[in-house]
């Protein structure tokens, strides 16, 4: 069954290991491109992250979560 919505949440690990964060948003967009590539027809919602309990970690979030939206 392929699914006709696809509710996606990444980004999380990059931002609490702080890995490569400049290139977080092109790896989102390949990932979106592959979600695609199997089903088409699907609508795929991106969510942004959610607070981090880790306060010195939001200013990361708030970048990652503004290139999400670009």
């Amino acid at each position: 069954m392929v699914p006709k919505v696809v509710l996606l949440m990444a980004g999380t690990n990059d931002i609490n290991y702080q890995e490569d964060l400049s290139n977080a948003p092109a790896r989102l967009d390949a990932l979106i491109d592959e979600i695609f590539s199997y089903t088409p027809s699907a609508t795929v919602l991106v969510s942004d992250i959610p607070l981090i309990v880790d306060s010195t970690l939001e200013p990361l979030v708030q970048t990652y979560n503004a290139g999400v939206l670009e």
